[in-house]
């Protein structure tokens, strides 16, 4: 029976992979994600992502400010907390280790490897003792498209940002995707050339709601990682980062289910000989 269905697998191989490569995508995002409030000493973090969003991977860990760059230093390990979902889960709530928190005006440094849905904002905070904190995520959504890497980056706020920079590194030492969720991952790889609007000094104004367009050629590279420097109306200054092991273009999908396929046909023929 599997045998002669072999035609039936083969066809759905071949239309998935051709149709919807973006449904095999996952990527790692990090972001800082700020304490906004004038009081509490934040204790959790609970995160949440849109319709049909699925966190895999979960990691926080505390951040050093320079000036108003909230999270210039990183910790490099997940002190704060960490979590792994195998089948994959839309939302989760972390307490932090070890008695530490994040107070007012300090910010923690957030990693997921999720797929590729953004964060529900309006389920997705800092709490304290169970209180929700005001919390301050990045003003910009940033979303990797199919393909060459592709950057949209969408003020979601009302009000004016800055995008300061933007920076492509391929060939990092530790594959993205592949990171112990106690670890932060750190990009070393070679920097490359970004194709997109010029970024004056002083940044590039972003109008609320609209959006730019950054990408480079990933060539033959293992993997990348995109990471992007704004700052909000009150002059906070945010990082984000998206980084993904390099995955195969549509047409390459597709004559990997053909070759799929191939296999199955090869492997009727010698049963029915």
């Amino acid at each position: 029976m599997i045998i002669r269905s072999s035609s039936l697998i083969c066809a759905a191989i071949v239309l998935t992979m051709a149709a919807n490569p973006e449904c095999l995508a996952m990527s790692l995002y990090q972001s800082c994600v700020k304490n906004d409030g004038l009081v509490p000493v934040a204790d959790s973090l609970t995160a949440t992502l849109l319709t049909n969003g699925l966190f895999y991977e979960w990691s926080g860990a505390s951040a050093t400010a320079t000036g108003k760059n909230l999270c210039a230093t990183p910790n490099n390990t997940a002190n704060l907390f960490s979590g792994t979902a195998a089948a994959g889960q839309n939302a989760f709530t972390a307490a932090f280790m070890n008695n530490l928190t994040i107070g007012p005006g300090t910010a923690l440094w957030f990693q997921s490897i999720r797929n590729n849905i953004g964060l529900d904002s309006t389920k997705s905070m800092l709490t304290a003792k169970g209180a929700n904190v005001i919390t301050k995520f990045p003003p910009a959504k940033v979303t990797p498209k199919a393909g060459d890497p592709i950057l949209d980056i969408t003020n979601v706020t009302g009000s004016d940002i800055f995008l300061d920079s933007v920076l492509a590194q391929v060939n990092n030492s530790e594959d993205p995707l592949k990171i112990s969720p106690s670890l932060i991952f750190s990009p070393d790889g070679t920097a490359v050339a970004v194709s997109g609007p010029t970024i004056p000094i002083g940044g590039l104004d972003i109008p609320a709601g609209m959006t730019e367009e950054y990408s480079f050629s990933i060539g033959g590279a293992a993997n990348w990682a995109f990471t992007i420097v704004t700052t909000d109306s009150t002059g906070d200054i945010f990082v984000e980062r998206v980084a993904q092991a390099a995955t195969p273009e549509p047409a390459s999908l597709s004559l990997m289910g053909l070759g799929i396929c191939g296999l199955l046909y090869a492997h009727r023929r010698r049963h029915e000989a």
